[in-house]
C-alpha cells in the first residue's frame, strides 16, 4: 500500500447499474416474449392461412418496430451504466490501494470498443472487481470471505452467445432470401429462442453478480467508517 495517498471510502455506483440492468430485464423479458410469439405465428400460421417463407418487412411506426427502437435504447441504457459502473469500481478499488488490478479504469471501459480485445477485456475487467473487492474486504475487516466461484466467466459467455447469435439470424434470412430454403422458418425460429435465453440468463447473472459486489462494497464501507472514525 502507498501510505503516502490517503483511502477515501469507496462510492455507492453499483446500485445505479444494478436497478439499470434489472430495469432492462423486466422488459427485455416482455419485448422477447412478443417477438418469439411473433415469430412463430409468422412462420407457423394457422391451417387458413397461407404460409410465408420470408418475415415481412415491418410497417413504419408499427408495434414491432417500435418495441425494437425500445430494445435497442433500453440496450444502449444499460451499457452506459454499466460501463460506468466498470470505471467507477476500479478507480474505487485504486483509490483503496489494491494492488494487482489488469487495467486502468480507462482500458477497462474503453476495452469493449477495442476489436478483438473487447472479446477478453470487458470479462477479465469484471472478473477483476470481483476478486479484488473480495480482496480488499478480506484486508480491511481482517476475515475470511467464503470461497464462492466467480461469476464472471458464465455471465461473459451467455452475453457473447446472445450477441453474436443476431449474426446468425440475418446471415440465415439472406441465404433465404436466395435460396427458399424449407428450413429457414425452423432454424429463425431456433436461433431466436437461443439468442433470446442466452441475453436473459446473462442478465439474470449479472444482477445477481452486482447484488453480492454491492454487498461486499457496503461491507467495505462500513469498515472503513468504522477504521477512520478510531484513527481521529
Amino acid at each position: 500500500m502507498n501510505s503516502q495517498t490517503p483511502l477515501r471510502i469507496p462510492k455507492d455506483n453499483t446500485t445505479y447499474a444494478q436497478g439499470a440492468i434489472e430495469g432492462f430485464s423486466m422488459l427485455f423479458l416482455i419485448a422477447a416474449g412478443y417477438f418469439i410469439y411473433y415469430i412463430y405465428h409468422h412462420f407457423y400460421p394457422s391451417d387458413e392461412e397461407q404460409f410465408q417463407p420470408a418475415i415481412q418487412p415491418f410497417v413504419l411506426f408499427s408495434f414491432e418496430h417500435i418495441m425494437l427502437a425500445v430494445i435497442a435504447g433500453l440496450s444502449i441504457y444499460t451499457i452506459i451504466f454499466f460501463l460506468c459502473w466498470i470505471g467507477r469500481a476500479y478507480s474505487n478499488l485504486a483509490e483503496l490501494h489494491v494492488r494487482g488490478l489488469a487495467f486502468s479504469p480507462g482500458l477497462a471501459v474503453g476495452g469493449w470498443f477495442i476489436p478483438l480485445a473487447n472479446l477478453y477485456i470487458p470479462y477479465r475487467a469484471v472478473s477483476d472487481i470481483w476478486k479484488k473487492t473480495n480482496e480488499a474486504l478480506c484486508n480491511f475487516t481482517k476475515t475470511e470471505m467464503k470461497d464462492e466461484t466467480n461469476p464472471a466467466f458464465s455471465w461473459w459467455t451467455f452475453w457473447l452467445i446472445a450477441s453474436i447469435v443476431p449474426i446468425f439470424v440475418a446471415y440465415d434470412q439472406v441465404l433465404n432470401a436466395t435460396t427458399q430454403s424449407a428450413h429457414a422458418p425452423s432454424n429463425v425460429f431456433i436461433f431466436s429462442m437461443i439468442g433470446s435465453g442466452s441475453r436473459v440468463i446473462s442478465l439474470y447473472l449479472a444482477i445477481r453478480m452486482l447484488r453480492k459486489i454491492r454487498k461486499r462494497e457496503k461491507a467495505l464501507r462500513s469498515a472503513l467508517e468504522e477504521m477512520m472514525k478510531g484513527n481521529d
